[in-house]
This record gives C-alpha cells, sequence and structure tokens, in this order.
C-alpha cells in the first residue's frame, strides 16, 4: 500500500494561532447567535480535544482547535482522539478531497486509530490489507473487491517473521557474507540492519528495506518510520518501477522533511512543514530555492489565506527573507506596512492603482500618519494629500480652499489660494516665488515689499503697478519693457 503520509499540519500555526480562551472572550464580546459553535477549553487556555456541536463530538487539534476531519460521532464520544497516523492520514486525505483533488487515497480508521485491516482505494476499485499500526500494504493482497482474509494474510500471521526468515536461513546453511537479519525479541526485526558495511532502516513487521536510509560504515540518526522517510520510501519504490515525475522529498538525519524541497521535474522548489511536508503555499520558486524557510508571519498568514481559497481574502506579499514586503495592495489600494508585523503605515495609502515609489517616512507620510492617528483631530487640523514618492501633492485642499504648496516641505506657496476651485497652476514659475517671497517678505512687517502679480498660468501679468505707476514686462522673467510705463493709466502691451 502506498503510505505516503502527506500529514496535515496539526501542529502548524501554533505560534500565530489564538487561544481558546481568547476565542472564547471574542464569542462572548459579540452578541450570542441561536446554534453557534462555542469552543471547550482546558484550564491552560488550550482546546479541549474533544468538542461538541449540534449533536456531534470530534476531535480537534489541542493547540489549534481545528477540527480532525472524519472523527465525528453522533450522540457520543470518540473512544479516542489520540492522533495516529491513520487519523492523520484520513484527515488530509479529506481535506484534499475538500479542495478538488481527486484520486487521492483516503484510508479507513478502527475507533481506537489504527488502520481498518482492509482498506479499498476508491479511485482504482482495488481493495488490500494492511498493517493495522502503520498502514503498511501486506503485498500480494491487491485484488478488485474486498481481499477474502485479512486476518490469516502476510504481517498479521507472522506473529514472529524475523525469526521465522532466520531459521529457514540456517536450515539451508547460508553462503558466506550471506545477509543474515537481526531480530527483536518479539521476533520482529530490529528496526535497523546491516550488511557488507552498509547500515539501513527496515519496517519491524516485514524487514523490507526503507529506501533512502542506507549509509555506509555509519548509522542513520532515527530509523522511527516517520511521514518523511515513508513518503520518501514509497516515492524512491515508484521510481524503481519505472513511475516518472514522481516527488521525492528529502529528510533530515533525524526524519523530518528538509524545509526546502524540490521537484526535480517540475524545477519548482518550495519551503513545508519540518514535521508533515506540507508545503507552504506561496513559497515556490522555478529553479531557485526559497532564500529563507523558517515560519515567519508573513509566510503563515499568506499559506493560510492561500489555502483557504476564498475570494477577496487578503494574500500578504513576503519578501525573500520572509518578512513584509514594504509595499502591500489590497483591492486596488496600496500602502506600506513595517516588515516585522505587516501593521499599515498609517497615511501612505493612495489614490487607486497608484502605488507607493518608497516607503521611507517622508515629512508627507509621517504628517498623514500623525493626522490619521488621532482619535479625535485637533480643530483646523489637516490631512495632507501626498504623491507616490512620498512628497506632497503640489495641490492641497481644506473645507473649500485650495493653495499650492513646495512638494518636499509641504509649505503653503503664498499667492496661490483659491475658495471652492483649484488652482489653474501650481508650477513654481519666476513669478509665483517672487510674489511668495513678497508676501513673506510683507508678513514679517516690512513695508515698501514689492509683490508682483502673476497670471493664473503662473507667469507675469503683462501690466505691473505700484504707488500711481503701471508698467509693461516680459511675462517670462518680469523685467520691465523700455518706455512703456504710464503714470494713473495702464500702458498698452
Amino acid at each position: 500500500m502506498r503510505t505516503s503520509i502527506f500529514v496535515f499540519c496539526l501542529l502548524f500555526g501554533v505560534i500565530f494561532a489564538k487561544s481558546c480562551l481568547d476565542e472564547v472572550k471574542e464569542l462572548e464580546a459579540k452578541p450570542p447567535m441561536v446554534g453557534a459553535y462555542k469552543p471547550i477549553c482546558q484550564t491552560n487556555g488550550l482546546y479541549a480535544e474533544t468538542q461538541y456541536h449540534a449533536s456531534y463530538y470530534f476531535c480537534v487539534n489541542p493547540k489549534t482547535g481545528e477540527k480532525i476531519l472524519g472523527t465525528d460521532v453522533r450522540f457520543r464520544k470518540p473512544s479516542s482522539c489520540k492522533t495516529t497516523p491513520c487519523m492523520l492520514q484520513r484527515h488530509q486525505g479529506m481535506l484534499n478531497s475538500k479542495q478538488g483533488m481527486v484520486g487521492h487515497f483516503t484510508p479507513q480508521c478502527e475507533e481506537d486509530g489504527s488502520f481498518k485491516k482492509v482498506q479499498c482505494h476508491g479511485s482504482t476499485g482495488y481493495c488490500f490489507c494492511v498493517a493495522a499500526d502503520t498502514g503498511v500494504k501486506v503485498e500480494g493482497t491487491e485484488v478488485r473487491g474486498k481481499p477474502t482474509n485479512c486476518e490469516t494474510a502476510g504481517i498479521d500471521n507472522a506473529d514472529k517473521p524475523c525469526l521465522k526468515q532466520l531459521n529457514e536461513l540456517q536450515a539451508k546453511q547460508p553462503l558466506l557474507g550471506q545477509f543474515k537479519p537481526k531480530c527483536q525479541a518479539n521476533g520482529m526485526f530490529a528496526e535497523m540492519q546491516s550488511h557488507a558495511g552498509y547500515h539501513y532502516c527496515v519496517f519491524p513487521k516485514t524487514g523490507e528495506e526503507i529506501k533512502g536510509t542506507r549509509i555506509r560504515f555509519a548509522q542513520p540518526k532515527t530509523c522511527k518510520a516517520t511521514p518523511c522517510l515513508i513518503q520518501r520510501h514509497h516515492a524512491m519504490k515508484d521510481s524503481d518501477r519505472g513511475m516518472v515525475g514522481q516527488f521525492t522529498p528529502q529528510c533530515e538525519t533525524d526524519g523530518s522533511f528538509t524545509v526546502t524541497q524540490c521537484h526535480s521535474s517540475t524545477g519548482f522548489c518550495f519551503c513545508v512543514v519540518p514535521e508533515t511536508g506540507e508545503k507552504l503555499l506561496g513559497t515556490e520558486l522555478r529553479f531557485k530555492k526559497p532564500k529563507n524557510c523558517e515560519m515567519t508571519e508573513c509566510m503563515h498568514e499568506r499559506h493560510q489565506a492561500l489555502k483557504s481559497g476564498l475570494l477577496g481574502v487578503f494574500k500578504p506579499a513576503c519578501d525573500e527573507d520572509g518578512l513584509y514586503s514594504n509595499v502591500q495592495c489590497a483591492e486596488g489600494i496600496c500602502y506600506c506596512v513595517f516588515a516585522k508585523t505587516g501593521a499599515k503605515v498609517l497615511g501612505t495609502e493612495l489614490e487607486r492603482g497608484v502605488r507607493p515609489t518608497t516607503c521611507e517616512l517622508t515629512k508627507c507620510f509621517k504628517k498623514r500618519h500623525e493626522f490619521l492617528s488621532q482619535t479625535q483631530p485637533l480643530l483646523g487640523a489637516r490631512k495632507p494629500v501626498c504623491t507616490a514618492d512620498g512628497n506632497f501633492n503640489a495641490v492641497q485642499c481644506h473645507e473649500g480652499v485650495c493653495h499650492c504648496v513646495f512638494p518636499t516641505t509641504g509649505e503653503e506657496v503664498l499667492g496661490t489660494m483659491t475658495r471652492f476651485r483649484k488652482p489653474q497652476s501650481c508650477k513654481l514659475t519666476q513669478c509665483v516665488l517672487a510674489r511668495h517671497k513678497g508676501w513673506k517678505m510683507a508678513s514679517y512687517g516690512l513695508l515698501g515689499v514689492r509683490i508682483p502679480r502673476c497670471a493664473p498660468s503662473g507667469d507675469y501679468q503683462k501690466v505691473q503697478c505700484r504707488n500711481g505707476m503701471c508698467w509693461c514686462v516680459n511675462p517670462t522673467t518680469g523685467k520691465a519693457v523700455a518706455g512703456k510705463s504710464a503714470q494713473w493709466t495702464v500702458p498698452s502691451c
């Protein structure tokens, strides 16, 4: 039996998941809904392993509260909520079916969590016998329809398979150097075997070598049949049979999944959960390994969002280090965030479809952040409009009054104020700058300051007047035109 265990990550999200008590508090803070599910908590804040809702009892992961699929029992508690290999495989199989995956094998479990001795693959129609504790297929029992008897088949009939094999070997007078299995006291095969300078792991009930564990002149660190070792074993067996395109996981010496996995047939590399091998969605890169596979908050949030498959769910962008990318976008609105937490930097939101080109806390972003951070904005306080590069928008408006500003400082360009409409131009021409300087000097109390008049376009008005004298000027430079002046009248320019 193919027992590649794509175990659902029951321990996944422990760091970030809310506690049971937190969830109950949130539910109690909201108006109660008839029939709403309310979790049962342990005194230490974890979820009770057995939960109840609408006449059904079911098992959950105590740390995350996530339901273990396939454990529902009506009107009575499950006999066991211990997360056995069968329960984990069944949960993952049912989860894959819910997500639309076809052809995936979902095992049947006994109430005590062990594998049912007869298993059937719904997609192929074949049934076969398995070992109740590991789910390993008993070779030669695969038939269409249920096998006649799994009590007398292979594993269950051979209560001391290693001793039996050893006795048969010794009865035939073994050849020099021929392999002799090592047995446990109970007659099963020792988990670690050695031959011709190699050490390797085997399945204790069958003695079959776990492929990928063979080491020369050294011993495997562990021979525990972990999900990674089992999945790698079956993938290598399939390759030996000529199956192509098969994914073969890489395992650490302790039997866990290597956090970075690569599929040689597709060229994609991705991060996985070490305990279960579950792919972290959103980490796939082609022909390149992810720089960091440590489970960060951004990677966790992105994985959960992609896994949900729901439309409109925010999916954060993460950088190569697993931190939040500086710029995030949701529903067409882009903004800056803090890299470690993903918290929005208030004031960096721009118009729909406009993406910030910088997330440096410029003067404009800072003023917007300060304004939005106030629970009760001060009287007359203004929320500035910023451009994508963090500068002040050339036109600022507040309560019907608009004016031009200097882009880097946000200072008002004096003389540009208009009511109920925007200035025609905020180009900082020679006239506009001279007028601003004149008004500023006048505000300091200086007398006799000349303040030029500017056209809506920003050029000098062709006629300038002061103290009864008017004269013509060059619209661009503001210099007087010789011979074009008059007292108490407007010259023709």
